[in-house]
């Protein structure tokens, strides 16, 4: 007899970017700290055709909650390299007759790793080339 398999699923998502703005501290009506940031990730690559060095720049809208919110606000400014660990959330909402529908990510964790740019860091870490052709990306 074939035994099913109950697959793990979670909801777990790890970003490494740029601050966007400076985050500001708000408060709900119960008073608790809310904080909303962009986070700018960008994807580097060569293109295999023309040689030419390729970037696209994702935003990751996020969220955090009470002492993350207050924490974050006081150590982090626009441009920041940091790190940000969370889960996903959908949001819904209703404008006229029309559902807009947003992921976010709620932080659960986060780290500053340095004021370098995308760049520096790359090029400080221990792994010689971190630009990925297309051709090396398995299917």
């Amino acid at each position: 007899m074939a035994r099913r398999m109950r697959r793990a699923r979670f909801n777990h998502c790890t970003f490494i970017g740029n601050l966007g703005a400076d985050p500001e501290l708000r408060e709900t009506s119960n008073g608790t700290s809310v904080t909303n940031i962009r986070l700018a990730s960008t994807n580097q690559w060569t293109d295999r055709q023309t040689g030419e060095r390729q970037e696209r720049t994702t935003w990751i809208p996020a969220v955090a909650w009470r002492s993350y919110a207050e924490n974050i606000v006081k150590a982090c400014r626009k441009g920041d390299l940091v790190l940000l660990h969370g889960s996903m959330q959908e949001n819904i909402r209703k404008i006229d007759d029309r559902t807009i529908t947003s992921l976010e990510l709620v932080i659960n964790d986060w780290q500053i790793l340095d004021a370098l740019s995308d760049a520096d860091y790359f090029e400080a870490d221990s792994t010689e080339n971190k630009t990925v052709s297309l051709d090396e990306i398995p299917e």
